[in-house]
């Protein structure tokens, strides 16, 4: 398996600054870029896409947090796995989420079955609402992955130390594990709902 960090010169840990990874990637990537080698040997062209292919896969992998803590979970020889515990506003996100994509989807069939203009005008005003949730809920996802990405910082300010005491390495990485998850979660959660709030104005 392909050592992401390793590819573009970065420390194994939870935290990366984002500016730092783009600017390092770009660096490396330019020197390697189709159309710097577009006049060299099939050979050196071939391995100049190569190396760039992985470059690309690198960053895309270090630069979301989710990914970048499964790739450095990956020092423990597995993947990271199931949530034991959930937090009880995780729990109530799933709740709230679920009814309002249960909501949507019904609206949405319905809506796909209007076809008079006059029905479809009348499917505005019942999305109205949805909407008006969905953006709540959105806002609230957003400022509880803020919370999970300071959460991650403070576990890579303490991550050097944590990997020189076994115990606490465990517990560090126990942390991380939860991390994942929970960027996971919200990240799809965001999605879907950005997804059926675009939906829903079309």
């Amino acid at each position: 398996m392909t050592d992401h960090f390793a590819v573009l010169g970065q420390p194994r840990r939870p935290w990366l600054d984002a500016e730092e990874l783009k600017e390092t990637f770009h660096k490396h990537a330019s020197a390697v870029h189709p159309d710097r080698v577009h006049e060299q040997d099939a050979t050196t062209r071939e391995a100049a896409e190569a190396r760039h292919t992985e470059l690309n896969a690198a960053y895309q992998c270090l630069r979301n947090p989710k990914l970048r803590l499964e790739h450095l979970l990956l020092e423990r020889g597995s993947k990271p796995g199931d949530l034991r515990t959930i937090p009880d506003d995780v729990v109530q996100f799933f709740s709230e989420v679920g009814a309002v994509l249960r909501d949507t989807n019904a609206l949405l069939a319905e809506k796909s079955q209007a076809t008079p203009a006059i029905m479809r005008a009348g499917q505005i005003g019942k999305a109205m609402p949805l909407l008006e949730k969905i953006s709540r809920l959105q806002t609230a996802i957003q400022m509880r992955l803020d919370g999970v990405t300071q959460e991650l910082r403070a576990l890579d300010g303490d991550w050097d130390a944590c990997l020189r005491d076994p115990a606490r390495r465990e517990t560090a990485l126990a942390t991380a594990d939860k991390l994942y998850h929970l960027f996971g979660f919200f990240e799809r959660w965001a999605s879907q709902l950005q997804e059926r709030s675009f939906q829903l104005t079309l």
